[in-house]
C-alpha cells in the first residue's frame, strides 16, 4: 500500500506551483466538504417528521453549514478561473454539465419519491409537505397519482431547472426538496463571476442588469459571503495576508454581516414580510468568516506536503468527496420516503444510522451515472475542434 509521503515546508512558504492547487489543500476541503454535508444532512434529519430525540441546534448547525459550501464554491471556483478556462463559454459549459449533471437525476428521483411517498402515505406527505399530489386518494393508481400534480408543482420544478427558485422573493423548491434552495443561490454567483472575469465594459454591464432583472436583489444580499472564497483562495495562492488581502476580507466580512443581519433588522423594522428573506441566517456570516479564517492558514501550511494520490485513504476521502453533490440533492426526499414507507422507530439511534447510511450508499450509487452524464453533456456543449 503506497504511503503518505511528507515533505518540510520551504522556509518562504512559497506554492511549488502557484496555479496548481496542492493534493493536501484539495483534501483539507474535500474533507470539510464532506463534513459540511454531514451536518446539513443529520440536521435535516433531526426533524421532528423524521426522527425525535435530536437537540434542536442540530438545525441550526446545519443552516450554517450552507455557508462552509459556499466559502467552499467560491475558493475553487476562482481556482478553476485562474488556471483552467480561458473563455466564457469553455466556464459556462463545465458549470452546466457539473450542474446538471447532478441537478437532472435529482429532480428525476424527487418526483419518483414524492410520487411514491403521497401515493403510499398521502396524509403524511399532506400534512408535512402541503398539499399531496394525489389529494389524500389513498387508493388512486400511481400513475393516477402522477397525473394529478397541481400546475404549481410543475412550475415549481422548471423553476428550479432554471435556477429561479429564489428569485424575487420566491421559495420555489421542487416538490419536498427544500435543500434545492441554495444551488439557486450558487448558480447566480457563478453567472456574476463569470460575467466580472470575461466580459467587459457594455457587455459586462448589461449582463449584471439582465441577471438582477431575471433574480431580483434578494440573492445578491449573500453574494459578499460568497466571495470571501474567492478571496480565500488569492490569499491561498500568495501565501501570505498582504494589505490589499486582509481589506477585502475585512470589506466582504463586513458586507456579509450587513447583508444578512441588516437586512433582517430592516424588514423587521418596515414590516415588510413581502422581502423574503427566509433563507438569509444570520449565523451564516460568523460561520463563513471563521471558515476562512481556519482554512486559509491550513491550506497554506499544507500546500507542500506530498500526498500520494494512490494511498488507500486518499482514495476513499475522494470517492466519498465525490459523492456529496448527489447527497445533499438528493437526502430530504429520500427521508420523506423512508418516513412515508417504512414504520421504523423514529427515536432509535440505529434507524438514524440505518437512514444516514442509506442516503450516503444511494450518492455513492449515483456518483458513477452522474459523471458520466457530466462527461456527455461536456462532449455534446463543447465538442472538439478538429484539426
Amino acid at each position: 500500500m503506497p504511503q503518505i509521503q511528507h515533505e518540510a515546508q520551504a522556509a518562504d512558504s512559497r506554492v511549488r506551483n502557484p496555479h496548481v492547487l496542492a493534493p493536501a489543500p484539495s483534501i483539507l476541503l474535500d474533507i470539510v466538504r464532506f463534513l459540511a454535508a454531514l451536518t446539513v444532512i443529520i440536521g435535516h434529519l433531526s426533524q421532528g417528521y423524521f426522527t425525535t430525540g435530536w437537540p434542536p441546534v442540530l438545525m441550526y448547525f446545519a443552516e450554517g453549514a450552507v455557508a462552509v459550501f459556499f466559502i467552499l464554491s467560491g475558493f475553487m471556483i476562482r481556482y478553476i478561473t485562474r488556471v483552467k478556462y480561458g473563455d466564457l463559454r469553455r466556464y459556462a459549459v463545465d458549470r452546466v454539465a457539473r450542474i446538471y449533471s447532478v441537478v437532472l437525476p435529482a429532480i428525476a428521483l424527487t418526483i419518483l419519491f414524492d410520487l411514491l411517498s403521497s401515493h403510499f402515505n398521502p396524509a403524511f406527505y399532506a400534512v408535512n409537505f402541503g398539499v399531496s399530489p394525489g389529494h389524500g386518494a389513498f387508493n388512486l393508481p400511481l400513475v393516477h397519482t402522477a397525473l394529478s400534480l397541481t400546475w404549481s408543482h410543475v412550475v415549481r420544478i422548471a423553476l428550479s431547472l432554471a435556477m429561479l427558485s429564489q428569485a424575487w422573493f420566491k421559495d420555489s423548491s421542487p416538490l419536498s426538496n427544500s435543500p434545492f434552495w441554495s444551488l439557486s443561490y450558487e448558480c447566480v454567483y457563478y453567472a456574476l463571476f463569470g460575467i466580472a472575469i470575461y466580459l467587459r465594459g457594455k457587455k459586462r454591464v448589461a449582463a449584471i442588469i439582465l441577471v438582477f432583472l431575471l433574480i431580483g436583489p434578494t440573492i445578491f444580499l449573500m453574494f459578499p459571503l460568497w466571495l470571501l472564497g474567492c478571496v480565500a483562495y488569492d490569499v491561498y495562492q500568495d501565501g501570505s495576508l498582504k494589505r490589499s488581502s486582509i481589506i477585502k476580507l475585512a470589506s466582504l466580512s463586513l458586507l456579509s454581516v450587513a447583508g444578512l443581519r441588516g437586512s433582517r433588522a430592516l424588514v423587521e423594522h418596515f414590516h415588510a414580510n413581502w422581502f423574503y428573506i427566509g433563507r438569509l441566517v444570520p449565523s451564516m456570516d460568523l460561520v463563513a468568516i471563521a471558515t476562512v479564517a481556519i482554512l486559509i492558514p491550513l491550506c497554506i501550511a499544507l500546500r507542500n506536503v506530498r500526498i500520494s494520490e494512490q494511498h488507500l485513504a486518499v482514495r476513499c476521502i475522494r470517492r466519498i468527496a465525490a459523492a456529496t453533490f448527489p447527497l445533499y440533492l438528493i437526502h430530504f426526499p429520500l427521508f420523506v420516503l423512508l418516513a412515508a414507507t417504512i414504520p421504523y422507530p423514529r427515536h432509535s439511534l440505529w434507524a438514524k444510522f440505518a437512514i444516514l447510511a442509506t442516503a450516503l450508499t444511494l450518492s455513492l450509487l449515483l456518483t458513477g451515472p452522474c459523471d458520466s452524464l457530466k462527461n456527455y453533456l461536456r462532449k455534446t456543449l463543447l465538442p472538439l475542434r478538429q484539426p
